[in-house]
């Protein structure tokens, strides 16, 4: 959608339930949907998130986090998804911006540990396959860079074929592999990626 005929025609509607209901619906189908509503009004929807229904709220909140996120504003964006807790269809999107921020955050380890923990409890109970992947990834980078080569190995190879990060995936793995001494596998995955 053009953004002049975005803004004439979302803008005004200041994101109400129905609204965001019916994009959290759309956006399901047209994934950059979402990324087309503003911060601002985002903003201004969730001063009034108590009239909101649970899963437009969660939607609103998920919507804001990405945003913030995407613009390097990492407190704010976990403040935001943390904000919702509520068990709706964005609860494990809204707890995995939640985790990355706090390890985007990279001012300690123990926050580096926490997130680690956050995404292994996401890992253990996703049912949506993209982000399946993307815990998944995540997991294998953090034990990567804690030099835990095998418990990486273990995660990235869980990434599907099917999924835009597995070629990143594919490459951590040969890497984490040829760390952990097992240089035959990681040849091997690089053929593989090759080919």
């Amino acid at each position: 959608i053009p953004r002049d005929i975005r803004e004439t025609i979302i803008q005004p509607l200041h994101y109400s339930d129905s609204v965001l209901t019916t994009l959290l619906k759309d956006s399901q189908a047209a994934p950059g949907l979402k990324a087309s509503l503003s911060q601002k009004g985002l903003e201004r929807a969730l001063k009034y998130e108590k009239t909101m229904s649970t899963e437009a709220r969660a939607f609103a909140h998920l919507a804001l986090a990405e945003k913030l996120y995407d613009k390097s504003q990492f407190q704010a964006a976990r403040t935001v998804a943390l904000a919702s807790n509520d068990k709706t269809l964005s609860r494990d999107q809204l707890r995995y911006i939640a985790a990355i921020s706090l390890l985007a955050l990279k001012d300690s380890k123990e926050n580096q540990e926490t997130a680690g923990r956050e995404l292994t409890d996401i890992f253990r109970t996703v049912e949506d396959p993209k982000l399946f992947d993307a815990v998944a990834t995540s997991l294998g980078r953090i034990h990567f860079i804690l030099g835990n080569y095998k418990a990486a190995h273990q995660y990235l190879t869980q990434v599907s074929r099917d999924t835009n990060v597995y070629i990143e995936a594919a490459v951590d793995n040969a890497w984490a592999l040829l760390r952990s001494g097992d240089r035959n596998h990681a040849v091997g995955n690089m053929f593989t990626l090759h080919t």
